[in-house]
């Protein structure tokens, strides 16, 4: 055993700790090996908040450290896998082929403590995929764009080597309300904190399977969009008591706004999503109505509302709704909001705590412009997003004077 591989095995052996990778660091830096300073840096940064000052300058760091030594960082993977990143200082993401990975998996295993793989070329080896023991290595699977149907939720349900996985993405794979119906029966997926099913054909009865699971009580960020599901089927997920932690749900490019589907029918539960993306989902002011009646979507404060058919109908009644108490972030691009729908947003008492808000890609022009930029209650408001055309250059200066932000 090398000097430098009996370091790694006690980073491979327990991966989400800081310190075998800082120790490995310290021997690193001893040979003025840049890799030392990369470690320290991707460790501190997953430490740090999003918001922390600090973070600029460290990914600027990073940034440099892997432009100049990617190539030979990643030399060890060439021919195994590709799209490698880097984690705490170690490659901890790749994608790598199906039949690769079942005979290859222990060398990769060997070189970096891999924590997500990206599955290709899964047909034809969904089982022996599914059988193999790394798996059981892994806190995140991907296994996308497959087109596998229920069959890969099956295998993938009944693996007993999934029981660590924190995230699964098995997106555009014609899972089907079946497919979706056996993960949620599944006890192996008890851990899940991010779920991803986005292009499936999942319509209501999927997104109710989901809501009654009784193992997916820790899932706290659901994915779904481009799929079938309307109205009852996210009250389904929003008010599920069997889902206590989940969020945030994502249903872009879904059915809310034109097809209610299964009502839901269970008993009231406090509100707790709090971001809510349902940008293109055919929502106009009759449904919006509906939506923001809804008491399970009452205490968001991420919104988004992007290429929907609100107008200025639909701003009126956003904009006198409560549900905007909470609200930080509110996405409301390509919505055919003219003047009168921001004047509207603009002089709501409900906007105070808005941090974000995008007007892109609408008919604005300086009238509904200045009534946002003469808005008290925006006093809290950081970026703004407002139209290409329709605003004279000195309205822009004048939005970007007050809201200090690159306007579109």
């Amino acid at each position: 055993m090398s000097e430098e591989h009996a370091f790694l095995v006690p980073i491979r052996e327990r991966p989400e700790e800081d310190g075998p990778r800082l120790i490995f660091a310290d021997y690193l830096d001893e040979r003025n090996d840049p890799r030392g300073t990369f470690i320290r840096i991707q460790c501190a940064l997953a430490q740090l908040g999003d918001d922390d000052p600090r973070r600029d300058k460290l990914r600027e760091q990073e940034r440099f450290l892997l432009e100049a030594n990617r190539h030979l960082w990643t030399a060890p993977f060439r021919g195994l896998t590709n799209a490698e990143e880097f984690h705490r200082g170690f490659v901890e993401t790749v994608n790598i082929e199906a039949r690769v990975f079942l005979m290859r998996a222990e060398e990769l295993f060997e070189l970096t403590p891999v924590r997500h793989v990206c599955l290709l070329d899964v047909a034809g080896l969904i089982h022996e995929v599914t059988d193999s023991p790394y798996l059981a290595r892994l806190t995140e699977l991907s296994i996308g764009k497959q087109h596998l149907g229920e069959s890969l939720a099956r295998a993938i349900a009944e693996s007993p080597h999934i029981a660590g996985l924190h995230t699964l993405r098995l997106g555009r794979n014609r899972l089907g309300d079946g497919g979706v119906e056996a993960l949620a029966r599944s006890p192996n997926l008890a851990r899940l904190k991010k779920l991803d099913l986005g292009e499936n054909a999942v319509g209501d009865l999927g997104a109710r399977a989901i809501a009654l699971s009784p193992w997916l009580s820790n899932l706290e960020t659901l994915e779904m969009p481009i799929n079938e599901i309307g109205f009852g089927g996210m009250e389904w997920l929003a008010a599920s008591t069997r889902l206590p932690r989940l969020t945030s749900l994502g249903l872009a490019q879904n059915r809310v706004g034109t097809l209610r589907g299964f009502p839901f029918n269970g008993d009231p539960t406090p509100p707790r999503l709090r971001a809510l993306d349902l940008a293109e989902n055919g929502i106009n002011p009759t449904s919006l109505g509906t939506l923001i009646a809804s008491p399970y979507v009452q205490a968001l404060d991420y919104l988004d509302l992007n290429r929907n058919h609100l107008g200025n109908a639909g701003l009126e009644t956003l904009a006198g709704s409560e549900l905007l108490r909470s609200m930080a972030m509110l996405f409301l691009n390509s919505n055919q909001i003219g003047d009168e729908g921001a004047c509207s947003l603009a002089n709501s008492p409900y906007i105070e705590n808005l941090t974000v808000l995008d007007l892109g890609y609408n008919p604005l022009h300086d009238a509904g412009a200045r009534a946002l930029l003469e808005s008290g209650p925006l006093r809290r408001l950081k970026k703004l997003g407002v139209p290409h055309l329709g605003l004279t250059q000195q309205m822009r200066r004048a939005l970007h004077a007050r809201f200090g932000t690159s306007l579109r």
